[in-house]
Formats: structure tokens, sequence, C-alpha cells
């Protein structure tokens, strides 16, 4: 799992990785393919974001997840990583609360992107 997001302890984004990009300093993802997302996803609380790698093993792959998130979850951001240019092409543009990050990324990318959307928590860094 990932660290509890900044909107509340107890709740974490659902990160969703391929088995070759676990090794990111500071993500341990929760699913290694879209169809395990999905289950978290459908619960009514839990995380606050969902972060996904497009390219994923399984029925589902990024892009699926973060469909399915967005119509369980309307308001949630979703991150997609990706280190292939084209991995959007023809899937339309993204939401007001989706963000595109380019692989090779840092972990403090995502956390950049995540802060947007998510509310501070009043603690000073």
């Amino acid at each position: 799992m990932l660290p509890p997001s900044p909107r509340s302890p107890t709740s974490y984004a659902v990160a969703v990785s391929p088995p070759e990009t676990q090794a990111d300093p500071g993500f341990c993802p929760s699913y290694r393919t879209g169809d395990e997302a999905v289950v978290l996803i459908d619960c009514p609380d839990g995380f606050h974001a969902v972060v996904t790698d497009i390219h994923m093993p399984g029925e589902r792959d990024g892009i699926a997840v973060g469909r399915h998130a967005r119509r369980r979850h309307p308001t949630i951001p979703v991150i997609y990583t990706t280190g292939r240019p084209g991995a959007l092409s023809g899937t339309g543009p993204l939401g007001h609360r989706d963000v595109l990050v380019r692989k090779p990324y840092a972990p403090s990318q995502v956390v950049i992107a995540l802060r947007r959307f998510l509310p501070a928590t009043g603690d000073a860094d």
C-alpha cells in the first residue's frame, strides 16, 4: 500500500503498477493488475486517488482502470503513468481531474500531481 493520503490518515491511493516498476522509491503498489485494482475501486471508501500505469497485465489496462474509477468515484483524481508517447492516442482528452505523468519520473512528480487535487492536511513540511 502507499502511505496514507493527505486527506485522511486511513485513506490510500490505489497504486497499480506492472512488476518491472515496483522498485520505484516511495511507491509500493497495491495491485499488480488492473483486474485486482477494480476490486478495491468498487469498495465505497478507503482511497482518494488512483495511480495507474497505462500498460497493465490482465484483462483491464490502466485506461480501463481509470475509467472504471471515474464511473464509480467521479471526483477522485486519476494519475496515469506511461513511457510510451502515443499511449493515450485514440482515447480522447483527459478529464479535468486526470493527469498524465511520463516515465521515467521521480516519485515527487506523482506527489505533486496528487497535491493538485487533494486538500492539504495543514501539516508543515
